[in-house]
Order: C-alpha cells, then structure tokens, then sequence
C-alpha cells in the first residue's frame, strides 16, 4: 500500500470532508466556512481514501492572521501524520486555531509546532428560574442603547477578549450582533453615574432556548466587585425568562484576560458544558 500522503484537497474530497467534520461537533457548525472560504485546503490520503484535511483562511476581523482547522479521522490518528498535515498550511502570518477540548491529540500535535493555548470557550444551557434571585436595585433598564452604553459594551469585549483583540470591526458587532437584535439590554452605575457593568439578552434562532446571553459583566472584570456586578445583570437578564420552559444560553470563556467573573456565577448553577473547544496561537 502506497504510505499516506499529503496533498491540496479538491472538490470531489467535499463528501468525505463532511463525514470526516460530522465527528466534530463544536466544529461541524463552521464546516462551510472551512470547505467553502478556505484559502488552502490539504488533505491526508492513502490508497482508501482521505484520512483527514484540514484548511486556513484569513481572520476576517484580524486580517493580519489566519485562522486554521484540523479534522482527522481515526485511522488516520493511528498513523500520526497529524503534524505533518497541519506543518503543511504553515504561511507568513501568524495562525489562531480552535479544536474540540476533547482532541488531545491534536493539541498535542499543536503543542509541537509552536502553537499555546490561549483560552478555552463552551456553551452552557442554565435554566432561568435559577440564575433569577432577586434583582437588585441598583440594575437599570435600557430601552435604546445610546453612545455611553455601546461604549461601555465595547469596552467590556476588549477587556474580556484580550486572547483577540478588539479591531474597527468590533463596535459595528456589537451594535449590530448584541443590541440591535436584544431583547433586554441592562447596566449599573456608580455614584458617579458611570457605566461600570452592562448586560443583553438576545433571542435565540434554536427553539430550545429562551435566550442568549454572551456578553454581560462589568465592564472592569478585575475591580474587586465585578462577581457582584455580574452576578446583579445575570439575575435581571434572567428574570425575564424565569417562567419559561427552555433554557438561557451562555458562552463562557475560561482563562487569563477572558471574563472569568461570568465563568464564576455560571458555574455555579450550570450542568457540564457543551460543546468545549480551545483556541490557540502560534504568535
């Protein structure tokens, strides 16, 4: 049998890339993006067919980088040619990758080529009703989201992102992504009537849920009450939703300049998490 090889993937690879990607599930969600927007795609083949691929493309939001994906079946992870498959999309610009927590492999194979682990990021479905004590007095509502609050909206996504950093592109995501498309947007102040903690609450596309809720905390995440903060504007998100039947979605990132407050309060109430992947960067 001819040793397994590695090769530029092409369209007739696109059905197995699919069966392959189908055993990725945080990742099957992006497998448009990596078959269809891909700059480079590489395959892993032998005499039976592809045994892996994987593929890189420019960060939209950070074009300076690429971001890039690995997806190897089984029999080819016994042949270990993983790292020889991901060395093949190496480029000029520095490269972001997400993988599956659960592939330890692949971040072992990651590890080896210069790549470390920036963060790790999952999904947790919370019911409502728990995450709704008594809101506190100090939570105001927002019916239109005016310069200050977008500011402060902004402000808390660089001080929670700092693993990627906020660009032009990010206040256009954050007005068009989390306010615009909101159903409830909060903040607190402080005496001096500053914005110091800001919250939405955005309708999901899945029936299963009631709500997203992603970005929410206070806007310092290192002040020595940002658990308190967060742990207000979860409460008040939620109680919009404490009768309802579906669960709050989150997405909480763990690790350093992330918003561990959030990760805190999540904790406390949320079942295991779905859908765990880790980012890495070789810069």
């Amino acid at each position: 049998m001819t040793p397994a090889r590695i090769r530029p993937a092409t369209f007739p690879d696109a059905k197995a890339i699919d069966q392959i990607v189908a055993g990725f599930g945080p990742l099957r969600r992006d497998l448009d993006a990596w078959v269809n927007q891909a700059d480079v795609h590489m395959a892993l083949v032998d005499d039976d067919g592809l045994l892996g691929f994987a593929a890189r493309r420019k960060h939209k939001e950070h074009p300076s980088r690429d971001l890039v994906s690995i997806f190897v079946e089984a029999r080819g992870r016994d042949l270990g040619h993983e790292d020889r498959l991901l060395a093949s999309l190496a480029g000029k610009r520095p490269m972001k990758m997400r993988l599956p927590a659960e592939d330890y492999d692949d971040l072992a194979v990651a590890g080896r080529l210069g790549f470390t682990e920036r963060m790790r990021s999952a999904t947790h479905h919370v019911p409502a009703a728990d995450l709704a004590h008594p809101v506190d007095a100090n939570v105001e509502i927002v019916e239109v989201a005016r310069r200050d609050v977008i500011d402060a909206f902004e402000v808390l996504y660089g001080n929670t992102h700092q693993w990627d950093p906020p660009t032009r592109f990010t206040r256009r995501y954050i007005r068009q992504a989390m306010l615009n498309g909101s159903q409830h947007i909060a903040v607190i102040r402080d005496d001096d009537a500053r914005i110091i903690g800001v919250g939405a609450a955005h309708a999901s596309s899945d029936d299963a849920i009631a709500a997203d809720i992603s970005l929410v905390g206070a806007v310092d995440p290192t002040r020595a009450d940002a658990n308190e903060i967060t742990s207000a504007l979860v409460a008040h998100l939620a109680s919009f939703y404490a009768h309802a039947n579906e669960p709050l979605w989150f997405e909480v990132d763990r690790g350093p300049g992330t918003n561990e407050p959030l990760a805190r309060v999540v904790d406390r109430f949320a079942p295991p998490a779905y859908d765990e992947v880790v980012v890495l960067t070789n810069d």
